[in-house]
């Protein structure tokens, strides 16, 4: 009895900081503008980025995405290397 208590108190203690900080953490900060060029045109293997920009996972995080195919992978570098785009940290 005193053991599954302790694991409720736990549990709980742990979702009010989970709820605390995800509160928090979203507070009117400015989205992060964030081009993401695929290497190549649309496949089913980007699928995941695209779930997660309609979900809202990035936005929670504070990045506004745009997904954009690109024309292959040397293209992504030269556009990185001409700074069309660019990565900033």
């Amino acid at each position: 009895m005193k053991r599954g208590l302790i694991y409720f108190l736990m549990g709980l203690l742990v979702l009010t900081f989970l709820l605390n900080h995800s509160l928090i953490y979203s507070a009117d900060r400015p989205l992060k503008k964030i081009i993401f060029l695929t290497n190549y045109v649309f496949h089913g293997r980007h699928s995941p980025y695209f779930v997660g920009m309609d979900k809202g996972f990035y936005r929670e995080e504070g990045f506004d995405i745009h997904i954009a195919p690109a024309t292959g992978s040397g293209f992504v570098i030269s556009a990185l290397c001409s700074q069309l785009i660019y990565i900033t940290c």
